[in-house]
């Protein structure tokens, strides 16, 4: 099932899964091979349908390890709140991200903090780039989005990371 391959995708950070679906939304959108091309146009048009801002956005790959890829906290953000607001959709996309605390790739994140299990997420590491981006939900019940990105070139990601988590405890407080 897609939502599958998708909670494969967002909990362990499946690169390969990643492009390989990235190809197939390629070739489904174009009616050919799949191809990186084809690819990013379709997301491009399914941002753009949805007003998500694509300013300073450059989709080259699905796994997001290309140093060519860029993105910004705002076209984050809106496609989570777009997500959000589908009733249809967000509760099988919700499911599909890491949860803090708990498993994926936050399962050691956030432990013993009120953003523990609270937290839903996607992360993102390359060599000077950390990013973690998901759903909080509040102690009062309400939801917020929340998106970091951070590029650097001094100190180890995990210091990155670090400073992640606690942002998202401070919030969830």
């Amino acid at each position: 099932k897609l939502i599958d391959l998708i909670s494969r995708i967002n909990k362990r950070s499946d690169n390969y899964y990643a492009e390989c679906l990235f190809k197939i939304v390629g070739a489904e959108a174009s009616g050919t091979q799949g191809s990186a091309i084809t690819a990013s146009q379709a997301i491009l048009a399914y941002l753009k349908e949805r007003d998500i801002h694509t300013e300073g956005l450059r989709i080259v790959d699905g796994s997001g390890i290309s140093r060519f890829n860029q993105t910004t906290v705002a076209t984050l953000s809106e496609l989570l709140e777009t997500i959000y607001l589908d009733v249809d959709f967000f509760e099988l996309y919700n499911s599909s991200l890491s949860v803090a605390g708990y498993d994926g790739t936050l399962g050691g994140r956030m432990r013993g903090t009120s953003a523990e299990y609270n937290f839903k997420g996607k992360t993102g590491t390359l060599n000077g780039v950390s990013s973690l981006s998901g759903f909080l939900k509040l102690r009062n019940g309400d939801d917020i989005i929340v998106s970091i990105l951070i590029e650097f070139n001094e100190k180890h990601h995990s210091y990155f990371r670090d400073m992640q988590d606690r942002i998202v405890s401070a919030l969830s407080e």
